[in-house]
């Protein structure tokens, strides 16, 4: 089955596909950055296990407008959930149809998993699944400090990501999108992090400290490097998110 393409919420451009049977469960992915938007292998994750999968790009980012990192990326997800009480609009055919949502998970990798972790804060978020998750901004890695995660998407994505430097750096200084900063503000119940020792892109210190101090629930694997969304698909880690939900 195809995915639709709707835009929710004045401007933010998603792909969802609905589950094979009527469910009022809702799966929402959050990319990593950069990211490419085609994710049909994940949307069809989420229609296999009964959910509603919803894909969608930050503001300011591909086909969605604004200004990527203006506000807060949880935000978009925030603005998502609440445009379930209007009615969606396939853009291509123009299919009218909604979206009955009362069991929310979001599902992110990188920074799309900080972005996760502080959807949690949000009262209508029930589970929350974080892969290799950045904790803490300030602590970067030596294989993608600021100024080389830059000049890769000033490069190489072009108009792709619309943000300026000093939002840009604003994130690497730990203004905003600082899961650490929420610890106190997250329901353990709701997450599941899941992290590897060997990562080499987000340090799996801050991910162990903070893992720790919420006392959520957890899996390090000694292997397997810088985990993407994709990875739910993987037979270890698919059993640990089975059990989560």
């Amino acid at each position: 089955m195809k995915s639709k393409r709707v835009n929710l919420s004045g401007g933010i451009v998603c792909d969802i596909m609905p589950p094979k049977k009527p469910s009022n469960k809702v799966m929402i992915f959050c990319a990593g950055l950069p990211s490419m938007p085609g994710k049909e292998s994940m949307l069809r994750y989420a229609r296999k296990n009964g959910y509603w999968g919803i894909n969608f790009r930050y503001r300011g980012t591909w086909e969605s407008s604004g200004e990527f990192l203006s506000q807060p990326p949880e935000q978009d997800v925030r603005d998502i959930i609440k445009s379930f009480c209007d009615e969606c609009v396939d853009v291509w055919s123009k299919e009218r149809f909604s979206i009955n949502a009362k069991k929310i998970v979001v599902v992110g990798a990188s920074f799309g998993g900080a972005c996760a972790l502080l959807c949690a804060q949000d009262e209508r978020v029930e589970k929350v699944i974080a892969l290799c998750p950045v904790i803490d901004w300030t602590a970067q890695s030596k294989t993608e400090p600021s100024d080389y995660l830059l000049g890769v998407i000033r490069e190489g994505y072009g108009g792709s990501f619309r943000f300026t430097n000093k939002n840009w750096e604003k994130m690497f200084a730990g203004e905003f999108c600082q899961p650490k900063e929420a610890v106190n503000e997250i329901k353990a119940s709701k997450v599941l992090v899941i992290y590897t020792q060997d990562d080499d892109v987000v340090p799996p210190g801050p991910t162990k400290k903070f893992v720790g101090d919420l006392g959520c629930r957890a899996l390090c694997l000694k292997k397997g490097g810088h985990l993407g969304a994709s990875s739910v698909k993987r037979w270890r880690i698919r059993r640990a998110i089975t059990r989560f939900l």
